[in-house]
């Protein structure tokens, strides 16, 4: 029997981001696209809409000003953000048009630099904004689960070699030849074995039943 774990998952993983960066080292030379223009090449427009919504509603739900700053200063947007006349303002004041402000501040940071939109996706307030009220997208472009250590050997040790069981547990076994009672074992494996294993059964052809 051969276990393959699941592969570990690193921290922060965003998917489609993959994408970008294969575009952008191929264009090194080049000015990052704008917004509307090749970005459409990386992500579909779908895509690039439902992202950029939700870091919208993410930031109006939960930013305040020092928050703007320190995401301003690490896009190198910070004096497009100072001196925007309503930005800071309206989220002072919680007036009617912050959001309509903080979208166009969104669309202003992805605009200047693709590389944004990993720096607004590694922000934890907006991680734990989409963990919490975006699952669908947060499940989709962003993975922030990081398989823990596990002894897979001690895991199957104890999987094959456990206790003896009741003579009752094996009636299902009963009238089965060897290849059905294999995928049994199999189908076992894969569900009770940490971290979602993918089971190969080998045997030798004298054993097949």
């Amino acid at each position: 029997m051969i276990v393959l774990p699941a592969t570990n998952r690193r921290p922060i993983v965003l998917r489609a981001w993959q994408k970008m960066v294969k575009w952008i080292r191929g264009s090194s030379r080049e000015r990052a696209p704008r917004k509307g223009t090749q970005m459409e090449t990386i992500l579909n427009q779908s895509d690039i809409n439902r992202i950029m919504v939700a870091i919208h509603n993410a930031i109006v739900a939960s930013f305040d000003k020092g928050d703007w700053s320190a995401l301003a200063f690490q896009t190198d947007t910070l004096r497009w953000v100072e001196r925007h006349p309503r930005l800071l303002r309206s989220l002072d004041w919680r007036d009617d048009d912050y959001p309509g402000n903080d979208l166009a501040a969104v669309t202003k940071i992805l605009d200047t630099d693709l590389d944004n939109l990993r720096v607004m996706l590694e922000n934890e307030k907006i991680i734990d904004w989409l963990r919490e009220n975006d699952r669908s997208l947060y499940e989709e472009f962003i993975d922030d689960i990081t398989a823990p250590s596990v002894d897979h050997a001690s895991a199957i040790h104890n999987f094959l070699w456990r206790a003896t069981g009741r003579a009752a547990k094996t009636r299902a076994f009963r009238n089965k030849r060897h290849d059905p009672l294999v995928e049994m074992l199999r189908t076992k494996a894969e569900k009770e074995l940490p971290g979602e294993p993918r089971i190969v059964m080998t045997q030798s052809l004298q054993d097949a039943g």
